[in-house]
């Protein structure tokens, strides 16, 4: 399509001063341009204003509309105070259109190449004036106005001017970046992302007098800088003003450095500070400072004196700590970011990929962002952090290497991302080099600090750097100023505000840069070795304790798993394997009750098959958290052969108290076999040793009742889910007590008092939302479900089934995902969704013998209906494509309209 676009200039001032005469004159000015935009069969998709937007499908006939309109409104009789002129401009380009409306980069050009023209004036971009040229209309000419950068745009626009003899011959010259007081950089290459970062910053530029953009290296600050100062160049008189500070050795030549981009000459031995207060101090303008790191306190200096004595001056300076002059205001420049994505059109939803491939493109345009590479690029991008400069880098390299490849080879960044533009700083040729300049204005004690960080994993409180990485040379007190310094510098990252303390984190990249200097000053490792220890015995420490207050300990594990799988998974590497037991053992509650039960067995497993000479009290600890989790996920032989080899194991240690929750997880895995009679011996044997021990009785009475449930015993069910809330509640156990609530609710669910039922459930679910159980949330969501179905009300029932799908998605709970489809196959039903309530019977058909005679109510009562309502052959092709739809998949699928 080609565009034209039209807007009347210095309307704002006519309509303030001649506000009467505006809309006569206005009037007269839309009849005008609509006459002429329908005798060339033009489409008019936006107005705004006095402003025309116009889609042509030729270019020819948008420029005679053009020239027509420009001719008609030069011919017009005018009030004399509201003469209108308008400028118009023509470009031609592949849009997106919707709902009548256009949208895309074509659009962006054509308005800012009216944006620089004149009034009277017709402008046409290079494209436009290429279809043009050979068929202009009677006694037109073009004009080659020259090369332009547009406001916004990273590409100059060679730029004509259509003439003719009727339209005046002379105009000022264009409103284009070229044309205004300014150094500013033109890029080669596309600007990506940042629409809100440059909305921020101008905002803060436009009320503060420094402004300092702050980042790691590569991180994109002086992009960000210069385009956010183009934007703004029509707010500063006497220009925008960039003065590059990289080259700059010296710090006693800085004042010099920005006099002669400003244009002051040599002072002959005065002081050029000076000089520059004197210049500017009645100037309106905005000087970016740009790497400001290696010569701050220069800097610093010079900023003080000149927002201090010139009141129309803004800086805005880009570096990697704050100057720290009063009156600064800072902005925290945010790598890319990055998104999950399984399709090309999500990863592209995130800055950082677009990047990637907008780069990618810039080098080889055949090159296509294709569906089997999304997971790699996306992998790329993150573990590059989203830094520009390294994505940059890493698209270097495509030429030789598939993005598969290329995210193979990542571990060693350093070596692979060692290829930039020969054009570009030396610092950021490489990755290691954008780095080392940031490094290399360390101390010697920041150095080492920075460097002993590395061993974290994920994010660190200030308390662990001072346990871990405080030793000599440092002094833990120390540790507050240097870790301060790190921030301050960009090094280390800042986390918001937690619920206990703030937190902190190294960039991966600068991770890996830190681990490999901490290599080559401690070959010995001694910084790690004393972090696996003190990660090992916190683990050790907060295990037993986990289930007494699990809200509490939950908060304190929680921002440090990371670190602690890592430390496991080198304690494994390392064939440190009763460390590695200890720190499994402890941790295999955490992974029971966020949900992660595939990862916990994982690590619980490789312990066990490592770990045949354990002492036995440590080795049934581990037996302990791997059947207890296989248990979770109904996967009965692993469960019921761990389980019975913990029992055997504390009876063989005179563990009595071990015996009594051994005895209960051995219960519960072989009921998963539908042994209920010989779970009730186990159980009722845990009681009695319990009893004898004066401990908490709750977790055996609660498997007593569950086991009656399945044993269709509803009223001793009943009986012994009240038994188990009164023992939790006395012991303080929330879980258990949480436990009970359920347990009573789904007895009255069965008994059909509905409201008996609705009350306990929500008071089951209130308790495992704080304990933070999603997998036992999801539970009671499908209760209340149920609840809400045999009320009536279905909506509610498909609301609770959709919000507890992906928890049960996510924690891969074989017996839970079989009571979700259950519920679901039974809401369907009521619904009348005949087809896809067979669907889900038959994604149910190997689960369904395995199920508790009260798992199967759903079935068992609307299965026969939805046979009468489905013939044969219906319920037979939907049952069948039950039959291939995972578990996982009919979840899914969810429960839609």
């Amino acid at each position: 399509m080609t565009f034209l676009f039209t807007d009347v200039e210095g309307s704002t001032r006519l309509w303030e001063q001649y506000p009467d005469a505006m809309r006569q004159a206005l009037r007269q000015h839309d009849q005008l341009l609509e006459d002429v935009i329908g005798r060339h069969s033009g489409y008019v998709f936006t107005t705004a204003g006095d402003a025309y937007s116009v889609a042509f499908s030729s270019p020819l006939a948008a420029l005679r509309t053009a020239l027509d309109a420009q001719l008609a409104l030069a011919a017009a009789e005018w009030p004399e105070t509201a003469a209108i002129r308008i400028r118009t401009a023509v470009h031609t380009g592949a849009a997106d259109e919707r709902k009548g409306d256009y949208f895309g980069q074509p659009l962006n050009r054509a308005a800012r190449l009216m944006g620089i023209a004149h009034g009277g004036q017709i402008l046409l971009s290079q494209v436009t004036a290429g279809l043009v040229r050979d068929a202009l209309p009677a006694d037109c000419t073009l004009l080659d106005l020259g090369e332009h950068r547009l406001k916004d745009l990273e590409i100059p626009e060679r730029v004509y001017q259509l003439a003719h003899p009727a339209l005046p011959a002379e105009y000022p010259p264009l409103r284009s970046l070229s044309t205004y007081r300014t150094n500013l950089p033109a890029y080669t290459t596309s600007f990506v992302g940042r629409r809100d970062e440059r909305r921020e910053v101008a905002d803060l530029i436009e009320r503060v007098s420094l402004l300092t953009l702050l980042g790691p290296g590569g991180a994109g600050k002086t992009r960000l800088a210069t385009h956010t100062a183009a934007d703004l160049i029509d707010a500063f008189v006497d220009g925008v003003w960039f003065v590059d500070l990289a080259p700059v050795s010296n710090p006693q030549l800085v004042s010099h450095v920005i006099g002669l981009v400003l244009g002051i000459g040599d002072q002959s031995g005065g002081d050029m500070l000076d000089a520059l207060e004197s210049f500017l101090r009645e100037k309106d303008t905005l000087i970016i400072l740009d790497n400001c790191e290696h010569v701050i306190e220069e800097a610093a200096r010079i900023a003080a004196q000149l927002i201090g004595h010139c009141p129309g001056v803004t800086l805005l300076a880009t570096s990697r700590e704050l100057l720290g002059v009063p009156g600064e205001t800072r902005y925290l420049v945010e790598p890319l970011g990055t998104v999950d994505a399984s399709t090309a059109a999500e990863a592209l939803a995130g800055d950082a990929v677009r990047l990637f491939v907008e780069r990618a493109v810039e080098a080889d345009p055949s090159f296509r962002l294709e569906e089997a590479d999304v997971a790699a690029v996306v992998d790329i991008c993150r573990r590059l952090d989203g830094i520009p400069l390294a994505i940059e880098l890493a698209v270097a390299r495509l030429g030789v290497l598939t993005p598969t490849q290329l995210a193979a080879r990542l571990s060693d960044r350093f070596a692979v991302l060692s290829r930039g533009s020969r054009t570009a700083l030396a610092r950021q040729q490489t990755l290691r080099a954008a780095v080392d300049w940031s490094y290399d204005l360390l101390t010697e004690e920041e150095k080492i600090l920075f460097n002993r960080l590395s061993v974290f994993t994920g994010s660190f409180a200030l308390e662990s750097v001072e346990d871990i990485c405080g030793a000599a040379p440092l002094h833990p007190e120390d540790v507050l100023d240097l870790l301060s310094s790190l921030v301050d510098r960009s090094l280390v990252r800042a986390l918001p505000n937690g619920a206990a303390s703030r937190r902190y984190r190294l960039l991966e990249t600068l991770k890996a840069y830190g681990a490999a200097r901490l290599a080559d000053a401690e070959p010995e490792g001694t910084t790690a070795a004393r972090h696996v220890t003190r990660r090992v015995e916190f683990a050790v420490e907060i295990g037993p304790v986990l289930r007494t207050d699990v809200s509490r300990y939950l908060d304190l594990i929680e921002p440090d798993i990371d670190d602690l799988r890592a430390v496991l998974q080198s304690c494994l590497t390392a064939g440190d394997i009763t460390r590695a037991a200890k720190t499994a053992a402890s941790l295999w509650y955490y992974f029971y009750v966020r949900g992660h039960w595939d990862e916990g067995r994982a690590w619980l497993d490789t312990v066990l098959e490592a770990g045949a000479d354990l002492e036995p009290r440590l080795r049934a600890d581990v037996l302990r958290g791997a059947a207890a989790l296989a248990t979770a996920q109904s996967d009965a032989e692993p469960a019921q052969r761990l389980t019975a080899a913990e029992v055997a194991m504390r009876r063989e240690l005179d563990d009595q108290e071990g015996l009594a929750t051994a005895l209960i997880n051995h219960g519960n895995a072989v009921a998963l076999s539908h042994d209920y009679h010989r779970a009730m011996q186990l159980y009722e044997e845990s009681l009695s040793i319990s009893a004898a021990l004066g401990k908490d009785q709750s977790t055996a009475m609660s498997n007593v009742a569950w086991n009656a449930m399945d044993l269709g015993d509803y009223e001793l069910a009943e009986a012994k889910f009240a038994e188990t809330k009164e023992l939790a509640e006395a012991a303080h156990n929330p879980r258990n007590e949480a436990w009970g609530r359920l347990g009573m609710g789904l007895v009255a669910w069965i008994r059909h008092d509905l409201e008996h039922a609705e009350s306990a459930l929500e008071g089951a679910l209130k308790l495992f939302e704080s304990l933070r159980e999603p997998a036992m949330v999801a539970l009671c969501l499908l209760t209340q479900a149920k609840v809400a179905r045999d009320r009536g009300d279905v909506d509610r029932a498909v609301q609770l089934l959709r919000e507890s799908a992906p928890e049960l998605v996510d924690v891969n709970d074989n017996e839970g995902q079989a009571r979700w489809l259950v519920t679901a196959f039974g809401v369907e039903a009521l619904r009348g969704n005949d087809e896809r309530a067979a669907l889900f019977a038959g994604s149910l058909a190997e689960s369904t013998a395995h199920l508790s005679p009260w798992e199967r109510i759903d079935i068992d009562h609307f299965e026969p209906e939805v046979r009468r309502r489905l013939d044969d052959d219906r319920w037979d092709e939907s049952f069948e494509k039950g039959r291939t739809t995972s578990t996982i998949d009919a979840l899914r699928l969810g429960v839609t309209e």
